[in-house]
């Protein structure tokens, strides 16, 4: 996990690519982020049901790649369009 915090703090392998906030969450099932733009080799996958903030559910069902730099690549990324962060899973 710190190699990922260091990753993300841009201290090596340049500027992360993708702009906007990721955030390292232990309790979330995917890598997910609310900008389609972010992904790219897109595809329709399985739908999952994810848990907003605000109580409410929404099914996504959109995966794609995010590189976040040239060190640093998320594949299975799910795209959830009403979510305001991006979000990295870890366990």
């Amino acid at each position: 996990m710190e190699r990922i915090q260091v990753l993300l703090a841009n201290k090596i392998g340049g500027n992360i690519k993708p702009s906007g906030n990721w955030l390292l969450d232990s309790g979330a099932s995917h890598h997910m982020t609310g900008k389609l733009e972010f992904l790219s080799d897109t595809w329709s996958g399985e739908s999952f049901a994810v848990g907003l903030p605000n109580g409410t559910h929404i099914f996504a069902n959109t995966h794609g790649r995010v590189v976040l730099n040239d060190n640093f690549t998320l594949n299975d990324v799910l795209y959830v369009p009403t979510l305001n962060c991006n979000l990295i899973s870890v366990q």
